[in-house]
């Protein structure tokens, strides 16, 4: 029974962040995305421990936010002014083999973004759940019919 008791003033201890919870989290890290001579993106990745935060601001429209898990703190926000997409990348085989399928990327306002899962144990239906989630750059109105 204690452990329920410590669940309920763990939920309520959340609840002046309450609007803006995320619908959905997942372990990823960017990719800095260079563009080489020959016309091709030379891709690094950003080593840090990240969690991207997909979620509705206060004026309902949704954002892309790198929250930095060893920092505690958020590093960056996009705004998805658009319906985006994440799309499976087609990369090079790299030493660590297991990295080679997860690696997205996604394209906004003209500009390629790309990304890699931290997480090995992958939730199949995980970029199913974000693009769900991307194409809706609005928050739909309470009480609408999703048809």
């Amino acid at each position: 029974q204690n452990s329920s008791s410590g669940n309920a003033r763990n939920s309520s201890s959340n609840n002046d962040d309450e609007g803006n919870k995320p619908l959905l989290s997942f372990k990823a890290g960017k990719m800095e995305l260079a563009l080489q001579e020959n016309g091709k993106f030379l891709a690094t990745p950003d080593t840090r421990r990240c969690q991207v935060n997909l979620k509705y601001n206060d004026d309902s429209k949704l954002v892309w936010e790198w929250f930095d898990r060893r920092e505690k703190k958020v590093i960056d926000t996009i705004r998805i002014t658009d319906p985006v997409k994440l799309e499976r990348a087609d990369v090079p085989k790299s030493q660590d083999a297991d990295n080679n399928d997860r690696v997205y990327y996604w394209k906004l306002d003209s500009e390629w973004r790309m990304i890699w899962l931290q997480d090995k144990e992958e939730d199949p239906e995980l970029i199913d759940k974000a693009n769900d989630i991307l194409k809706k750059p609005t928050k739909p109105a309470e009480g609408a019919s999703s048809a």
